[in-house]
């Protein structure tokens, strides 16, 4: 995370480098370990209900056709059978952002946030890696710009060799699936152990690289192992 880096690895060797977009400093990236169990073309994206009140919720106050002109829809509810409704049936003046209770969501296509492809290892903080349609801001060298989820530099490369490496025929049907315009999802055949890290100082080919310390951790660890908590 701290170096905006993702590592392929494979038998003890790197195989893949690539640039990732993480969480902004108020929306950090969390570390832990999983394994990614499948991907999913042509994604959807469901707004999350902070980003929806916090984000989306002023916007609409100040134009009801907000939704509409980005092509986003709205439902009555997270219910499964949920309505959709017209964002002006509703006096948004009154919606209580801390407790946003419609579901809105963006449907695939090329302006869609998550892009062509997102990997998913379902975990309790709803992160997962993704595209984005917004790949200029991989030439950033500070790329810490997401409410949390990985965005993979070139992901549909990157599906191919997780494919590959599988074993799995879906490495060569990924332009075909994506022509369909259809949400599928398809599965690995082996779970793809992914490791969320956070290094600050990390010893790359005997060398000792350092990377800037965004989320201000190292002041935490260097608190606790000086005895200043």
């Amino acid at each position: 995370t701290a170096a905006f880096l993702m590592y392929t690895r494979q038998n003890g060797n790197d195989i893949d480098k690539r640039r990732v977009i993480v969480g902004q400093k108020y929306h950090k990236t969390p570390m832990f370990s999983d394994n990614i169990k499948y991907s999913e073309f042509n994604p959807t994206w469901t707004v999350t209900p902070s980003i929806a009140g916090n984000e989306m919720l002023p916007k609409l106050r100040q134009d009801p056709n907000y939704l509409k002109k980005r092509g986003y829809d709205l439902y009555a509810s997270w219910k499964e059978d949920a309505p959709r409704m017209s964002a002006t049936q509703i006096d948004w003046q009154s919606v209580d952002g801390k407790h946003f209770p419609y579901k809105i969501v963006q449907p695939a296509g090329p302006a869609n946030a998550l892009g062509q492809v997102k990997f998913l290892f379902p975990n309790k903080f709803n992160v997962y890696l993704h595209d984005t349609a917004n790949r200029e801001l991989f030439s950033q060298s500070d790329r810490a710009l997401s409410h949390g989820c990985i965005r993979v530099d070139k992901p549909l490369d990157f599906a191919q060799l997780l494919y590959q490496l599988d074993g799995n025929p879906a490495a060569g049907q990924i332009s075909q699936i994506l022509a369909t315009k259809q949400t599928k999802g398809v599965n690995f055949s082996r779970p793809i152990p992914v490791h969320l890290t956070y290094f600050t100082a990390w010893v790359k080919d005997g060398k000792l690289q350092t990377f800037d310390d965004i989320y201000g951790r190292d002041l935490l660890v260097g608190n606790i192992l000086f005895g200043r908590v």
